[in-house]
């Protein structure tokens, strides 16, 4: 039997616009349906335009909370959602309920750190043990071996002992939520103690949750928690474009989320952004993501690297699966005088650090310690069940080795890193090298993509790493499959 249609107020249609079926399907659902609903929103999907006019097809009277995934998504839903409808990030949520219960409380975003320094006297230690704390109330774990587990994930490497390392790092979490010393909250804590404490929050009769896919448990509880009893959620993601494990994102966020909550699934799979022979390309890992009727063929097409170097021009992306080819390419692309900065100020951070705990005193030295760490790094994974991923250490380690090569100190490599590292991704006067979780939610005409470092037959993570990458293409997408 043919649906009706849900008539969308004209005071929104700013344009003439048609929805497709996929969206007419969820504002149908939003409209009239029952129950919770998951909505699989592909790459370029026009999730965002689907989310704000599903949402003046909401009845009404019903209160209405759309959850954004940071604040400058938040601040643009403001301006575009119906007045009865509250556009907020889940720190400003959780904030909220904080202060309702506590009164006035100060932010400090140096709390975790402050509070370690009382344990840890190493800097860079301090600094390991404040993200794991950050990473645990994510993931709302605080046992030993939830902790230990972090660690593995994330290939992270205390100096001190591992044993201390883990202990206080549950000692900061139990000061962390003790009520009777709670006189300040960082940014994790807005997510984390309306959860713990069991503080009230502000509920809701529909609650929208963008991007789910790159939620970690904490924040995704959080927005259930706002969905007032007998209330429904519309929780919108691509299962498909989760990347952010290593963040502490949850994985499994949208299928278990369909599980969790008996929700129906509604596809949003036809692309806006990419041309027919990106789709193909992509149809072969995410086959039911759709061309729209309206896009144009495109092109993808393989070149060589050389082709790259002599080709490429700012404004364009360059995309791999890890830094370490980006470095490599940067050096060349400065040479022949092209624009170029890589996507990432914490990754060229992180190098800093490595290179600074290596307490080297000569480049021969710094890389013979960084040969040394690796390999003891190889060594101690191999020994897990199941053995664990190496990835981040090579990268680290090739990194060093590249950027290095030719200085005549380690002050001088470190000064190297300064000048190439950028958070600067939207510069169009630069060509932009990123890896795929730094492009994640950009999009580029032009889109060249170091295939060789990809491994989408290794599993999930890694295909969609993949996917991705390819879909960040407007016309052009070409590939590059041997890197030196």
């Amino acid at each position: 039997m043919a649906q009706k249609s849900v008539k969308i107020p004209t005071s929104q249609n700013l344009f003439a616009w048609r929805p497709s079926a996929y969206q007419q399907a969820v504002f149908e659902d939003v409209s009239k349906g029952q129950g919770h609903t998951v909505v699989v929103a592909r790459a370029g999907s026009g999730k965002t335009t689907t989310i704000v006019k599903a949402l003046n097809c909401v009845p009404k009277g019903c209160s209405t909370l759309v959850v954004a995934f940071n604040k400058a998504i938040a601040e643009e839903l403001k301006t575009k959602v119906p007045p009865t409808c509250d556009a907020l990030t889940l720190h400003s949520f959780g904030f909220a309920a904080i202060r309702n219960a506590l009164g006035r409380i100060k932010v400090d975003v140096r709390k975790v750190f402050d509070l370690v320094a009382n344990l840890v006297t190493d800097r860079r230690d301090r600094s390991l043990m404040s993200r794991v704390v950050g990473i645990a109330k994510g993931s709302l774990v605080d046992t030993p071996d939830d902790i230990s587990e972090i660690l593995e994930a994330h290939s992270f490497e205390p100096l001190m002992d591992r044993d201390r390392f883990v202990g206080d790092v549950l000692w900061t979490l139990d000061q962390c939520r003790n009520r009777k010393l709670l006189d300040s909250i960082d940014y994790d804590d807005m997510i984390w103690l309306p959860l713990i404490l069991g503080f009230p929050v502000a509920q809701y009769d529909r609650v929208f949750i963008d991007e789910t896919q790159d939620l970690n448990p904490a924040q995704i509880d959080l927005a259930l928690k706002a969905c007032a009893t007998g209330g429904r959620i519309c929780a919108v993601g691509d299962d498909r474009q989760s990347i952010y494990g290593f963040r502490g994102a949850d994985r499994n966020a949208i299928p278990n989320l369909i599980e969790r909550l008996h929700a129906k699934a509604l596809p949003l799979s036809i692309t806006y952004r990419c041309p027919k022979a990106v789709v193909r390309l992509a149809q072969d890992i995410v086959p039911d993501f759709e061309a729209a009727d309206t896009a144009f063929e495109g092109t993808v097409v393989e070149k060589t690297y050389v082709e790259l170097l002599r080709n490429v021009e700012p404004g364009d992306f360059v995309l791999s699966r890890a830094n370490a080819p980006l470095t490599r390419l940067f050096f060349e692309l400065v040479a022949r005088g092209t624009p170029v900065k890589i996507a990432g100020r914490d990754v060229g951070a992180a190098l800093v650090a490595r290179i600074e705990r290596s307490n080297a005193t000569s480049v021969s030295d710094l890389l013979d310690i960084t040969d040394k760490w690796q390999a003891k790094e190889h060594a101690r994974l191999a020994k897990k069940d199941p053995p664990g991923n190496t990835s981040y250490v090579d990268d680290m380690a090739e990194c060093i080795h590249t950027i290095a090569f030719g200085t005549k100190s380690v002050e001088e490599a470190k000064g190297r890193i300064d000048g190439m590292f950028s958070d600067e991704i939207d510069d169009s006067e630069r060509v932009i090298l990123s890896t795929t979780h730094k492009a994640k939610g950009l999009e580029r005409d032009v889109v060249w993509v170091l295939r060789s470092t990809y491994r989408k037959r290794k599993n999930l993570e890694e295909e969609n790493l993949w996917y991705v990458a390819i879909t960040r293409a407007k016309r052009e997408l070409y590939l590059i499959d041997r890197t030196p």
